[in-house]
């Protein structure tokens, strides 16, 4: 049944304080495109109906989706809406390592009566780099970075709609074997805004130098 037939009064009359809560937020944000923002639980591979392209007909596929499960609803975020665009897409084996993220995303679609959405996060950083850019990012302005996804030698960050890699030059002044031993996904960091490249549509950050160089004033004696 499609959602808009749906009989809500009916399918909430017996549903928790805090459930309640949970699909008033859905509904809002189906509704009105608004975004929530939730902590990734895992990588599943489900099967969903989407639209062929070249039939325009409803086809059943399987594919790897983030999920997150906020209280007691499932959202599924397909591997296709993650990402902003094709050149900022990363392989599946990343969606893996974003256990314990904290991500934005939109309801797409709902499945009331079996308690499970579909969402995209692509929707939502859209909607984040616009109210970014509004504000005229200037350089060496601090921002917040958060951790999606964390290496060896590489992280997954993201700051004002823009997903960004960085390297340990870009994290730490010292030097960090694997960085895997101090970032984690869901974390917060507070960096410096290095540049942003209009035509490729590229932000650059510093974590490392939002914080005091730590040989800034030191004397160094011969």
């Amino acid at each position: 049944m499609d959602f808009k037939d749906l009989d809500l009064t009916e399918l909430d009359k017996d549903l928790s304080e805090d459930q309640q809560k949970e699909w008033n937020a859905i509904y809002a944000s189906y509704r009105s495109g608004s975004i929530l923002t939730g902590r990734v639980a895992g990588m599943d591979t489900t099967t969903i109906t989407l639209e062929n392209k070249e039939t325009g007909e409803p086809e059943r596929v399987s594919i790897n989706c983030l999920v997150i499960i906020s209280y007691r609803v499932k959202v599924l975020i397909p591997a296709q809406q993650v990402w902003f665009d094709e050149s900022t897409k990363r392989p599946d084996h990343v969606l893996r390592s974003m256990t314990g993220a904290v991500i934005d995303y939109v309801i797409t679609g709902i499945d009331r009566e079996n308690d499970c959405c579909t969402a995209s996060r692509r929707l939502a950083l859209a909607i984040r780099r616009r109210s970014f850019l509004k504000l005229a990012p200037k350089t060496g302005k601090k921002v917040s970075v958060n951790i999606l996804a964390v290496g060896a030698v590489h992280l997954l960050a993201t700051c004002g709609g823009f997903d960004m890699t960085l390297s340990q030059r870009d994290l730490s002044y010292g030097m960090i074997f694997d960085l895997r031993e101090k970032y984690h996904p869901g974390e917060t960091h507070t960096a410096v805004l290095k540049e942003y490249d209009a035509e490729d549509k590229a932000l650059q950050v510093s974590v490392k130098e939002a914080e005091p160089h730590p040989f800034d004033g030191v004397e160094i004696r011969h």
